[in-house]
């Protein structure tokens, strides 16, 4: 699932977060869970795109 930078703003961060949290199962995202519940909505919008 491809999403732009602008969808990904459009998400509260808990949505980013639960998001992030989907990639991680998938294997396809490199941050920890502690790094997913604390990072700030634009370090997941970051990680998110880097990992598509």
């Amino acid at each position: 699932m491809k999403m732009s930078k602008e969808e990904l703003e459009a998400l509260k961060v808990q949505e980013l977060r639960t998001l992030a949290r989907k990639l991680k199962e998938e294997h396809k995202l490199s941050l920890t869970k502690k790094q997913i519940k604390f990072s700030k909505k634009d370090q997941l919008i970051e990680a998110i795109l880097n990992e598509q």
